[in-house]
């Protein structure tokens, strides 16, 4: 018989257990307590991770303060006794990214000063009597600047051979961006249970990704994190990026598809299950963790 998807009470403690069909047997909907113990995996042969034949990702969710998302510190790894909300392995896709993104800034007139100063300073004499002549007034820099403004400030500076469009200009380090790690899968469940088990990771997933209400129903509660792992032969990939925990963003699922929605005829299990999952980092990348594999 068929595995019947979770039941949505949350009542077993391992999401892949035997049980009745959904909403037998339930405790209070909505009950999360036992997620702790959950473990999925898909294909079913990336298990526990062992296989010398096996790669793929793991997710292990967490509730535990962290820095850079639920904690005042930005960086670092989480001071709090770790409170694990379950782990889900899933096969590798077809292709993994790791995009790094650094922010400048190019100046417009902001080193217009500098170049003032480096101008007047190789100036005669005369020529120096001449621009003041020009501008109307003293040619030490906080004059010229003080004095910029409108038409006329331009026409006396190219006058003097200047323009007021500064050719020192800089550029300007304005930070990094969080990387982003999107996963597509493409899912084709072989079985109605193989579908039953992706019914779960998926609710487990949307479970995680999203917030509960505070006890006064004023406020959000932070969605948990993850902290995602590449497994290459079932042990840690030595040549793949690590990842700094990480909360996602976006979960898609589409039942369905190639011209059809198809089903098992037995349990009415979707056949065909496209699941795209989106993750951000929470913690910016630097030089030294880029060292270190990130």
């Amino acid at each position: 018989m068929a595995k019947a998807p979770m039941n949505v009470a949350w009542q077993q403690s391992n999401m892949n257990r035997e049980q009745g069909p959904g909403g037998m047997g339930g405790a209070v909907a909505g009950d999360a307590s036992s997620l702790a113990n959950f473990s999925a995996s898909f294909p079913s042969d990336a298990e526990g991770g062992s296989s010398e034949d096996t790669d793929f990702i793991s997710f292990k969710a967490y509730s535990n303060n962290v820095p850079g998302y639920t904690s005042m510190t930005s960086a670092g790894s989480a001071t709090a006794a770790l409170e694990p909300q379950g782990n889900v392995k899933l096969f590798i896709p077809e292709s993994l990214a790791n995009s790094s993104k650094s922010n400048y800034e190019g100046t417009a007139n902001g080193s217009l000063l500098s170049g003032i100063m480096g101008e007047t300073a190789n100036l005669s004499d005369g020529e120096v009597n001449a621009l003041d002549k020009i501008l109307g007034i003293g040619t030490d820099a906080a004059g010229i600047l003080g004095s910029l403004g409108g038409d006329s400030a331009e026409v006396g500076l190219q006058a003097a051979g200047m323009t007021s469009a500064a050719a020192n200009r800089h550029v300007l380090f304005k930070g990094v961006e969080y990387r982003t790690f999107s996963y597509q899968y493409n899912i084709m469940p072989r079985t109605a249970s193989e579908s039953a088990q992706m019914a779960d990771i998926i609710k487990w997933f949307r479970i995680q990704m999203l917030p509960d209400v505070n006890a006064s129903g004023s406020f959000f509660t932070p969605p948990n994190y993850f902290e995602i792992e590449y497994f290459i032969n079932g042990a840690p990939a030595d040549y793949l990026h690590k990842i700094k925990p990480s909360v996602l963003t976006d979960c898609e699922v589409t039942f369905g598809g190639n011209g059809s929605f198809g089903k098992f005829k037995n349990t009415g299990a979707p056949s065909v299950i496209a699941m795209n999952l989106t993750f951000q980092e929470v913690q910016l990348v630097t030089k030294s963790d880029a060292a270190a594999g990130y």
